[in-house]
């Protein structure tokens, strides 16, 4: 992050969905920001996600699916009304979707959500959100199954654990 322009993270998180605004019928939409960063030290910051960086479930599960297909989706709660965004991103490089896709498996395989292996196909990221002097941490899993994207955010649950749950739970009900 450090070795990025100013609008570099802005910029790729825009390819992603976050920080564009949707007009969806049926739902009021925040998918969240990554504002320009003018020092190196707040590119670091929020590089990691910290620092003036928020996301909303709504903006990661669209992360998520952006990921999933490499350009971002239009979000439609209505069918036949797809929501309208307020500009269009550049889609993803190919090989980037890929090489994030691969790192997700690993999530899976071998990192932060091996209780999640059981489930095909799954793809996930875990992660935390230090908040109030780092004293506390929001609990983040946003995963991708098939044509399935989502996110799933505990508050103040100290670890990314309660997040896996949870999407884990849902998973396996919906099969």
């Amino acid at each position: 992050a450090v070795n990025l322009p100013p609008d570099g993270l802005t910029k790729a998180a825009a390819q992603l969905g976050l920080g564009i605004d949707y007009v969806a019928p049926g739902m009021t939409t925040v998918t969240g920001s990554v504002p320009v960063a003018d020092t190196s030290a707040l590119r670091v910051e929020e590089g990691i996600g910290q620092g003036e960086v928020t996301a909303s479930p709504f903006g990661m599960a669209l992360v998520a699916a952006t990921l999933a297909r490499g350009s971002v989706p239009a979000p439609t709660i209505v069918e036949g009304e797809p929501g309208v965004a307020d500009r269009t991103p550049e889609p993803l490089p190919p090989t980037v979707a890929e090489q994030v896709q691969a790192m997700m498996r690993e999530t899976i395989t071998d990192g932060t959500a091996t209780q999640l292996q059981d489930i095909p196909g799954m793809l996930g990221k875990t992660g935390t959100a230090e908040y109030i002097d780092d004293q506390h941490a929001h609990g983040w899993f946003v995963g991708i199954k098939g044509d399935l994207a989502l996110a799933v955010f505990v508050s103040d649950a100290g670890s990314s654990a309660p997040a896996v749950d949870a999407a884990g739970r849902f998973l396996r009900a919906t099969g």
